[in-house]
C-alpha cells in the first residue's frame, strides 16, 4: 500500500502545485533513506489535541479513530507515508460517502472497498482550498461533505471498543483540549448540547474535525508529514466554529458611510448593513442566518427602496436578491412595547405556504436556511459579502438633542451543528441620528415677555417650515404622516404668555426667523427679520477633543439681517425685542440711523439755503 500511495502522491502534487490545502492529505512522498516504523512504535499512545480561540471547558468533544496505521515510513525526522486500515466504522463511513453523493469510481491509486473504505477516503477526498474547511463546489462533494454526513451517521452509533476518546480542556485558559489515543486517522465531534433559550456563545459547537496523529519513532514522536515540498502538522486540529458580525452605517448626502447623522423630523435617511456569510459547511440540513435591525421610537421604517446584494471576489458587481418566500430574502417586522421596531431580513427563507412580506406587514415563521439546496448554497457562498440597504424617516417621536435616536443591527446565526435552530447573536453595531432645536424669547425693551407676536421660520431654501400647532409655544416640525393628514399644521406661530417659542426637530443649517405681526397695535413698522445658524454638537464629533460631549446639544449663532439691532443671540436662544414706539428703538439701529441721516440732510439743506440767501443779500447791497 505504501508504494501505491507514493505513486498517487507524486501525481497529486503535480496537479495541485501551488494550492494551500486546508486539510492533511494522508499521502506518502518520496524521500531518500526512508525507514519503516516498527509495529511496536505504531502501537504506542500519542496525544490528540484540539486548539480553540475561546475556552473549551464546557464543550463535549469526542474523538473516533476511523483508520489505524498498519504501516508507516519515515526519513528519520518526519513521517513520509503510511498505510490505513478500517478501525471498525466501515458501515458508517460507507453510508456517509453514499449520502454525500461522492463518486468512488476512481481507483488510482487505490480502489474503493465498502468493507474497508478508509484507504480510499485518505487518497481521494482532497479538501478544497478556496474556503477554509469548506466545499469548493457544492456539486462536487469532498472531505467536508463526507464529514458532514458522517456526523449524522455516527450520531447514535455505539463506539467500537478502544476507538473513542473524550477530550478534556487541559491548559490554564482552557483553550486546548487533549486526549491520549492510539495512532491513526481521527474525526472529532463536538457533542455540546444546544440551548435554544439563549443567544450567547457558550453553547456553540464546532463542525467535525479531521486529522491524523503523529507516531513514535524510537524515543521521538513524529508530528510532521512531508508530502513533496509541503509539510503538514499531525496530531492537532483547530476548533472550527462559525461566527458572524454586521456593520451598520448611515449613507450621507455625499454617499459616504458614517456612524451618525443629523436631520430634521420628516427627513428620509439611507441605512446600510454589511455582513459576511458565515461558514455553513458542516451543517447537513439547515443553517439559519437572519440580519435584524432595531429602529428606536423616533425612526419609522420605509417599505420602499429595500435592496439586498451578495458580492464575492469572483462577482464584485454582485447579485441583487429577489424578495419573497423561497427566494433570496424575506422580511418581517415587529413592534416593541417601548415604541421601537425590529426589522428582520431573513436570508434564503424556507419554502412554505406562508407569505411574510414586509410590504403587507404580515408576520409568520422566520425560517432561514442557507443550505436548503445547491441553489441557495451557490447564492450564499461562504465568505460572500451581503449588503442590505433601506430607508427610514425621522418621525414625530424623535428625541431632540440628548442621546439622539439610535439604530442598532445584529445577526442571529446557527452556531451548533447538533441543532441548527440554536442561534448565536452577534454584537450590535449602532448608529445615531440627531435632531436639534432653537428658541425665541419675545420681550419689550425693558425685558418684559410679550404674548401675541407672530413668526415664521424659513429654511435655507426660503420655504416656511411646517410645524404642529401648539398653544404652549412648543412647536415641533411635522412628520410625513402628519403632513399627509393635513390637520393641525401651521407655518405661522404665536408667542404664548411666557413669550417663549421652542422649535424642535430641526436639522443644522441656516434659518430665517421672520416676525410677521407685532404684539403692539401699530407696531408692524419695525418687525425684525434675521438669519441664524443652527449647530448640533454631538459626542461622536467631539470624541477626540479635550472635553468631549456626553450628550448632543443645539446652539445658534449670528443674526444676519437684524438691521434695527432688535435681536440678541446666546446659546440656542434668540431674544427678539419689540419697541412700542420709535423712541424705544435702539439708537444704533437702522431706523434711528435713517432718522439721523434725514436730519443731517435737512441740516445740510438748511445750511445751503442760508448760504444762498446770504449771497443774494450781498448781491442786493
Amino acid at each position: 500500500m505504501i508504494q501505491r500511495l507514493h505513486r498517487f502522491a507524486v501525481a497529486a502534487i503535480a496537479v495541485l502545485a501551488g494550492i494551500a490545502m486546508a486539510f492533511i492529505p494522508f499521502l506518502n512522498a518520496a524521500h531518500a533513506a526512508e525507514s519503516l516504523i516498527s509495529a511496536d512504535d505504531l502501537g504506542k499512545d500519542v496525544t490528540l489535541t484540539v486548539k480553540g480561540t475561546e475556552s473549551l471547558a464546557n464543550h463535549t468533544l469526542v474523538a473516533y479513530r476511523l483508520g489505524d496505521y498498519s504501516a508507516a515510513r519515515t526519513d528519520g525526522t518526519n513521517l513520509t507515508g503510511y498505510d490505513i486500515k478500517d478501525s471498525g466504522y466501515a458501515t458508517q463511513v460507507n453510508a456517509a460517502i453514499v449520502a454525500a453523493g461522492i463518486d468512488t469510481s476512481n481507483s488510482d491509486p487505490v480502489a474503493y472497498e465498502a468493507s474497508d473504505p478508509m484507504p480510499w477516503v485518505a487518497s481521494h477526498l482532497l479538501q478544497a482550498s478556496k474556503y477554509p474547511y469548506a466545499d469548493d463546489n457544492a456539486h462536487q462533494p469532498n472531505l467536508r461533505a463526507f464529514l458532514t454526513e458522517l456526523m449524522a451517521q455516527m450520531s447514535q452509533v455505539t463506539a467500537v471498543e478502544n476507538t473513542s476518546y473524550p477530550l478534556s480542556a487541559s491548559d490554564s485558559d482552557n483553550k486546548t483540549a487533549t486526549a491520549t489515543v492510539k495512532p491513526g486517522l481521527y474525526v472529532v465531534f463536538d457533542r455540546t448540547i444546544a440551548n435554544k433559550a439563549d443567544t450567547v456563545a457558550s453553547d456553540t459547537a464546532s463542525i467535525p474535525m479531521f486529522n491524523g496523529t503523529g507516531v513514535h519513532f524510537g524515543d521521538t514522536v513524529l508530528t510532521k508529514l512531508v508530502n513533496g515540498d509541503t509539510t503538514y502538522d499531525l496530531g492537532t486540529v483547530d476548533y472550527k466554529v462559525t461566527s458572524s458580525t454586521v456593520t451598520k452605517k448611515i449613507i450621507d448626502s455625499d454617499d459616504k458611510a458614517v456612524d451618525y447623522a443629523t436631520a430634521n423630523i420628516g427627513q428620509r435617511l439611507k441605512f446600510q448593513l454589511t455582513t459576511t456569510v458565515p461558514n455553513w459547511t458542516g451543517y447537513k440540513n439547515k443553517y439559519s442566518f437572519i440580519v435584524k435591525d432595531e429602529l428606536s421610537k423616533g425612526l419609522s421604517f420605509d417599505n420602499a427602496g429595500i435592496t439586498v446584494k451578495v458580492t464575492t471576489t469572483d462577482n464584485p458587481t454582485g447579485t441583487t436578491l429577489e424578495v419573497g418566500d423561497g427566494k433570496g430574502y424575506q422580511t418581517s417586522r415587529e413592534s416593541k412595547s417601548d415604541g421601537s421596531e425590529e426589522i428582520r431580513f431573513i436570508l434564503a427563507p424556507q419554502t412554505s405556504d406562508w407569505v411574510n412580506d414586509i410590504r403587507n406587514d404580515a408576520t409568520g415563521p422566520e425560517a432561514s436556511n442557507l443550505v436548503r439546496n445547491d441553489e441557495t448554497k451557490a447564492l450564499f457562498p461562504v465568505g460572500a459579502t451581503v449588503t442590505i440597504t433601506y430607508y427610514a424617516y425621522l418621525d414625530k417621536d424623535a428625541i431632540v438633542d440628548s442621546t439622539g435616536n439610535p439604530n442598532s443591527a445584529y445577526v442571529d446565526y446557527s452556531h451548533n451543528p447538533n441543532d441548527p435552530d440554536d442561534v448565536e447573536r452577534s454584537e450590535k453595531s449602532t448608529v445615531k441620528v440627531y435632531t436639534g432645536q432653537l428658541t425665541i424669547t419675545k420681550t419689550d425693551v425693558k425685558g418684559k415677555v410679550l404674548a401675541g407676536a407672530e413668526f415664521q421660520v424659513l429654511d435655507a431654501q426660503n420655504n416656511p417650515v411646517t410645524f404642529m400647532d401648539s398653544s404652549t409655544g412648543d412647536y415641533r416640525v411635522a412628520d410625513n404622516g402628519e403632513k399627509n393628514a393635513q390637520q393641525n399644521l401651521v407655518t405661522t406661530v404665536k408667542t404664548p404668555a411666557s413669550g417663549v417659542l421652542t422649535f424642535t426637530g430641526l436639522a443644522p443649517g441656516n434659518y430665517t426667523v421672520k416676525e410677521t405681526k407685532s404684539p403692539f397695535a401699530g407696531g408692524n413698522l419695525t418687525l425684525p427679520t434675521f438669519t441664524t445658524t443652527l449647530s448640533i454638537t454631538t459626542p461622536e464629533a467631539t470624541a477626540e477633543t479635550e472635553h468631549p460631549a456626553t450628550v448632543a446639544s443645539s446652539s445658534i449663532s449670528g443674526s444676519t439681517g437684524d438691521v434695527n439691532k432688535l435681536v440678541t443671540v446666546a446659546q440656542d436662544n434668540a431674544t427678539v425685542v419689540n419697541p412700542r414706539n420709535l423712541m424705544e428703538m435702539p439708537k444704533t439701529g437702522a431706523a434711528w440711523l435713517a432718522i439721523y441721516a434725514v436730519a443731517a440732510l435737512f441740516f445740510a439743506l438748511g445750511g445751503i439755503l442760508l448760504l444762498v440767501k446770504s449771497r443774494r443779500n450781498r448781491d442786493d447791497e
